[in-house]
Order: structure tokens, then C-alpha cells, then sequence
């Protein structure tokens, strides 16, 4: 994907390279290397979260931070402890477009709604 992300900048795309009509937003427990988030829950109302570009602010200073809200749905069991969030390319499956971890670490038990307000998360390319 950095490649990609690269051939784009420098004008080198021979992909015709369009911007993701949708990412979602998953959580995770661990991170295997750059291309896997491990520990993603399952079962318990577990969901990953659609965004559409407006849900991004735009890029400056060579980041981007989410402009709403990502609400999750409410988890009818425990989750685990979650310590990283990815985006990915579909809802279930498909490829980690990017991740980051946590600053601090959250046990999701029953009841719980996991939700990043406004400005939460941030993507930096570097």
C-alpha cells in the first residue's frame, strides 16, 4: 500500500489510482507486522465501523484526523483488551490500509460502546 501511496504522490500511478469510496474502522488486540491486526474480536455485536471521505478532515502537516465521530456498536460480551485500531479496505476481511495504537489501553465488556470522538484518530504518513 505505501507503494502505491508513493507512485501516487510523485505521479508515477500507472494504476489510475482513486481515492477508497469507504474505510472501515476496526479495533484489535495486537499487530502482526504492518499488514495484519490481530485479535480483532468476533462475535458479541462486534462490527467494524464504514466512513466515507467526509468523515476525514483533510491532510495537513502530513496527517489526517477524523471530522466525526466513530461510534461502534454496543458489545453484548467482552471484546477483550483493544490496543490498536486499523483501516481497512472492506467490513470483514480486505486489506489494512493503515492502523495506529491506542494511547492508553480499553477492556470492552458488555454494555460498552466504543466510539472516537472527533479528532481522535490520526494518520500520519511517515
Amino acid at each position: 500500500m505505501e507503494l502505491e501511496i508513493l507512485d501516487h504522490i510523485f505521479g508515477c500511478n500507472t494504476k489510475n489510482w482513486t481515492p477508497f469510496a469507504s474505510l472501515w474502522v476496526g479495533l484489535g488486540t495486537a499487530l502482526s507486522g504492518e499488514t495484519d491486526l490481530s485479535g480483532e474480536p468476533s462475535g458479541s455485536n462486534y462490527a467494524r465501523v464504514a466512513t466515507s471521505q467526509g468523515d476525514w478532515e483533510n491532510a495537513a502537516a502530513g496527517s489526517l484526523e477524523n471530522a466525526t465521530s466513530i461510534v461502534f456498536p454496543e458489545a453484548s460480551g467482552s471484546w477483550g483488551t483493544i490496543d490498536y485500531f486499523g483501516l481497512f479496505r472492506s467490513d470483514a476481511g480486505g486489506s489494512l490500509v493503515a492502523w495506529g495504537s491506542l494511547t492508553a489501553s480499553k477492556a470492552i465488556g458488555d454494555g460498552d460502546t466504543p466510539k472516537f470522538v472527533e479528532g481522535a484518530l490520526s494518520v500520519l504518513l511517515t
